[in-house]
């Protein structure tokens, strides 16, 4: 489940929710880094970071572009087995659920292996490929 203190970022034109901006402080509070006081991290709807520490509206700008366009990538998920290759099949701010991408999407439903991560316990196994 996404902490509370991460605020999540919503689109303008339909009120989707496209993200979080997450306090770069390690306790949750704001830091001050080059005399700016409200540095986050854009991150996912299930808690993956997008960039580094920044401003505010830098970060708001980010998940704007991007929106969720993340949702369609390709991810490298770490396993016991070595890293595999896996596409999203739900994301929610609960969990999200990866599919092994050798099968990819046939009719429309992901096949392959299922994987279950916790958020936002288990997200540092996703990485963008």
């Amino acid at each position: 489940m996404i902490p509370e203190h991460w605020t999540p970022h919503y689109r303008d034109d339909d009120g989707e929710l496209i993200g979080y901006l997450i306090p770069a402080a390690a306790d949750g509070a704001p830091v001050d880094h080059d005399g700016q006081d409200d540095q986050v991290v854009p991150a996912t709807v299930f808690g993956h970071p997008l960039g580094e520490p920044m401003p505010a509206f830098a970060a708001e700008t980010i998940l704007n572009d991007i929106g969720l366009s993340y949702l369609a990538d390709r991810w490298r998920l770490s396993t016991s087995d070595g890293p595999v290759e896996v596409v999203i099949a739900e994301a929610s701010p609960d969990v999200v659920v990866v599919v092994s991408a050798d099968y990819h999407h046939v009719l429309g439903a992901p096949l392959g292996t299922r994987y279950t991560l916790r958020v936002p316990d288990e997200i540092d196994r996703l990485t963008r490929a």
